[in-house]
């Protein structure tokens, strides 16, 4: 069942934070030259905030911070471009387009085609993903919605924290924006591992959800996502969860097992926080 917000109190804890993260592994480059990766470290990635009387919210970040659902496909082309020319290597065609999707099994056979580790090659795409995304952020081309502000309050109130099925590179480059622009200091922030096993690990399987709630030292809480995958792993990770409409998901409908029903990020400081 759904739940109105009409009667939700919205009494509130405050409190202050500080922060701290640092893990990165360097791949190879195109020319010899180094392209930073970021890998989740779970003990570093935060300094976590005790907010004992509130629940902490969890974001997802492509369709809910970042406008739009998911990371543009013409990115992941030219990131397959690149690390095919960082092993120069020349794929006919049809070997181009498999490695600039992501069927793992299929990206695996071209690989050993072509004389690359997959591993190697998944990293370098990543990594390459990454810095495209970085760069239509930075140039405006992809931008964060207009309500975001509404979660630099929230960080004042309850632990918060940025569970997305994109890169953790993407999803640390995000949140560091956030907090610069809007005052939104994340407790933890958690993205995909640039390896196929972390691709693997990708919503609905709740594993980093279930990761970030480590973090906190939680077991309870609200993942707020923009699609039914979302509060299926939400919900498996044993969260409420609140469905957030966008402009990209209104044909869909709310689905049955989220906890709440938003149009706004504004909607948030009406949810029950007390634990």
């Amino acid at each position: 069942m759904v739940l109105s917000l009409s009667s939700v109190p919205t009494d509130r804890r405050t409190d202050t934070d500080d922060r701290r993260y640092d893990a990165i592994t360097v791949f190879p480059g195109r020319d010899s030259t180094s392209v930073t990766t970021v890998i989740p470290a779970p003990s570093e990635l935060f300094a976590t905030r005790t907010h004992p009387l509130a629940v902490p919210i969890l974001f997802d970040m492509d369709g809910v911070v970042l406008e739009g659902p998911r990371t543009d496909q013409q990115v992941y082309d030219d990131a397959a471009d690149a690390a095919l020319d960082a092993f120069g290597v020349d794929p006919t065609p049809a070997q181009r387009r498999t490695l600039r999707r992501t069927d793992i099994d299929a990206i695996d056979t071209v690989c050993e085609q072509l004389g690359i580790e997959t591993d190697r090659f998944w990293a370098q795409k990543e990594s390459f993903a990454s810095a495209g995304t970085h760069e239509r952020i930075r140039s405006g081309a992809r931008k964060v919605y207009d309500d975001v502000d509404a979660i630099a309050d929230l960080a004042s109130r309850t632990s918060i924290g940025l569970v997305t099925n994109n890169r953790h590179e993407t999803a640390r480059f995000v949140a560091n924006y956030l907090d610069t622009a809007f005052g939104a200091s994340f407790d933890v922030v958690l993205g995909r591992e640039p390896t196929v096993e972390g691709y693997r690990r990708r919503k609905p399987d709740p594993s980093y959800i279930e990761q970030a709630l480590t973090e906190l030292g939680a077991d309870d809480g609200i993942y707020v996502g923009d699609r039914p995958k979302d509060v299926t792993a939400g919900r498996a990770a044993g969260l409420e969860t609140a469905f957030l409409w966008r402009p990209h998901n209104r044909s869909r409908e709310c689905p049955p097992a989220a906890t709440y029903e938003l149009e706004s990020l504004v909607e948030l400081d009406r949810l029950p926080l007390d634990s």
